[in-house]
């Protein structure tokens, strides 16, 4: 965001680029929500797992306030949060 934001100042000057920044920030999907209604088959009680990427945005938020870092990414984007097991390592 920052070059974004450079770039905002460049071209529509420091207020501008500041309610510019602002509304990009707002209508990007994981700063307003997180989606978690799970993928594949519900277990017996209807529950599915999140999608390895969901899980990432889930543990990284509920831990540091923040979206995944690079190692959380990485796993999420190699599989290996598509198990119970993985949540456990």
């Amino acid at each position: 965001y920052l070059a974004l934001s450079k770039t905002y100042i460049d071209k529509l000057g420091n207020l501008k680029a500041i309610q510019k920044l602002i509304e990009t920030l707002i209508l990007t999907s994981e700063f307003v929500y997180r989606q978690e209604l799970g993928v594949g088959p519900a277990d017996q009680y209807g529950r599915r797992m999140l999608s390895p990427r969901d899980a990432s945005y889930a543990i990284a938020y509920a831990l540091t306030d923040q979206s995944p870092d690079k190692e959380l990414a990485e796993a999420a984007a190699n599989g290996r949060l598509s198990t119970k097991d993985d949540y456990q390592r």
